[in-house]
């Protein structure tokens, strides 16, 4: 029971750091702290040198800044509201045209959560000074510094405002939306490889005759968390082998850890405590969830309703990119959890990529041509790259023979035939 409490805190931690709340709450936080700290100053003999030096900015008459104070809170919460309905409209633009699954990315934007938590600092700050010079403690000799900073902060959100437009409208371009995925799908990649290559060393047993332990939930499997494993039971087990792989949707009953030696009820609770089951399938998770998104993308690009063939071109080749980076990441990785044991985890081969990537694909795009003349140069460049493994090389040779059949039975001139299958001969 109490392994369950760090999972929920990690949990709870991870939903609020990809909150868009995350970066506003703690900037509003901070703005508060300054006010109040601003109200100390007030009454400091510092304070008293600057509005010296500063007397033309210095504003003295308590109905002046109490009206000043008024307009930027009202013009404040205008541009607050203004700024968050263009995120949803932004997100909902971006589910119906493109992919629902990067509605994550877009709302974890940093840049839109640090001007809207402007925004709501300003505000806040705006608001305390406002009640401090309504209150009876109130000096009215004692205010006109910190009025002088809020009138700053107005104008700071003034160019927050207009940085805020040109982001917005630039984040909802398509090609910086692919852009950002394949980025995000490269460093991921990068991560994984550097991961497996720390544990290529390793030696594995074999897991064949090994416990088999079964899930207790459905979800889809988005990680293993090692670190929720108590030492006794690391040094009971030595090792453990994730069965499935990421994304894989998990039911009820299903194997998907094996263990070396017999566990007990307790045993096996705390082992499935380690793994991440989630109802939500959008939630991002590595190099693979980019793919998707940009397959995703393509297949909504070649609906009937949108019909976009530039916008499905575009997220091939950056598919077609981490594809072939993808490609070379062996089906299983070794890695070691500090001094206590190693764990073997799975990841997708070449052809589950096919089915779960290309595949869509190709059935969306069949009867375009430049579509599904983009799909095989991608694909080709693939299997260039793989001459050391058969496996994947066949794999992906029966792929390109499937749209070879398509490109036969869907297009009648053999004009488009020839140009279509001549990158399969070369």
């Amino acid at each position: 029971m109490l392994k369950r409490i760090p999972k929920f805190f990690k949990k709870k931690a991870y939903q609020l750091y990809n909150s868009i709340a995350f970066y506003p709450i703690l900037l509003s936080i901070g703005f508060l702290a300054f006010g109040f700290f601003m109200l100390w100053l007030e009454y400091t003999p510092a304070i008293d040198a600057i509005e010296n030096t500063l007397p033309s900015l210095i504003i003295r008459d308590a109905k002046v800044a109490i009206t000043l104070l008024s307009v930027l809170i009202g013009g404040i919460i205008s541009l607050t509201v203004f700024s968050f309905t263009m995120v949803m409209g932004v997100l909902g633009q971006a589910s119906s045209n493109f992919s629902p699954r990067l509605l994550p990315g877009l709302v974890s934007d940093k840049r839109h959560q640090l001007i809207l938590g402007s925004y709501l600092g300003t505000l806040l700050y705006c608001l305390l000074n406002l009640i401090f010079l309504g209150s009876e403690a109130s000096d009215e000799t004692h205010f006109g510094f910190a009025i002088m900073i809020a009138a700053i902060f107005g104008v700071l959100c003034l160019a927050l405002f207009v940085s805020f437009i040109h982001n917005i409208s630039a984040s909802i371009q398509i090609h910086r939306i692919i852009e950002n995925v394949f980025d995000s799908g490269c460093r991921q990649l990068t991560e994984t490889k550097e991961k497996i290559a720390k544990g290529s060393s390793m030696r594995f047993s074999d897991i064949r005759h090994w416990y088999p332990i079964k899930s207790l939930k459905t979800g889809n499997y988005k990680g293993f968390d090692a670190s929720l494993i108590s030492a006794d039971l690391w040094e009971k087990i030595k090792e453990i082998s994730v069965v499935c792989c990421p994304d894989t949707f998990v039911w009820e009953g299903d194997v998907v850890l094996k263990v070396p030696v017999p566990t007990t009820d307790e045993e096996r609770t705390n082992l499935l405590l380690a793994l991440r089951l989630t109802s939500n399938r959008e939630a991002p998770d590595g190099y693979y969830d980019a793919m998707v998104q940009l397959m995703e993308i393509s297949v909504k690009a070649m609906s009937p309703g949108i019909n976009d063939p530039g916008t499905a071109i575009a997220a091939i080749r950056k598919l077609g990119q981490l594809f072939a980076r993808a490609s070379h990441i062996p089906p299983m990785g070794v890695r070691n959890h500090l001094k206590f044991g190693s764990i073997a985890e799975r990841y997708m081969t070449v052809k589950t990529l096919l089915n779960k990537i290309i595949v869509p694909i190709r059935q969306y795009s069949k009867s375009d041509k430049l579509v599904l003349a983009e799909l095989i140069v991608a694909l080709c460049h693939v299997r260039k790259g793989l001459p050391e493994n058969l496996e994947a090389m066949n794999v992906l040779t029966e792929e390109l023979d499937c749209i070879e059949r398509e490109v036969l039975e869907n297009f009648e001139h053999e004009k488009d035939r020839r140009e279509l299958l001549m990158p399969l001969s070369s």
